[in-house]
């Protein structure tokens, strides 16, 4: 499935500013996300829920990240209020 090596990984040593223990935990915590991710994508898809010829790695990645930014927004003051679901 996901080649967590290119995804997580990439974006963690670009981050330069972040300390040593804290990149780790980063990274720990996208690798495990996304391997979370990716294992469920390929159930539901075994179940017939997801397309047969819908391409998992790009969708994995898409959930992952849109999660990230859901929820790693740095204004405090936006973090508490919900996301807004007008169009």
């Amino acid at each position: 499935m996901i080649a967590t090596e290119t995804g997580p990984d990439r974006v963690v040593s670009a981050s330069v500013r972040l300390p040593a223990t804290r990149c780790r935990l980063l990274r720990a915590i996208l690798i495990e996300v996304t391997t979370a991710v990716s294992a469920y994508l390929a159930d539901e898809h075994d179940r017939g829920r997801i397309a047969a010829g819908a391409d998992l790695d790009p969708l994995t990645l898409s959930l992952a990240g849109g999660g990230h930014l859901l929820f790693a927004d740095r204004d405090p003051d936006r973090r508490r209020r919900p996301p807004s679901t007008s169009w």
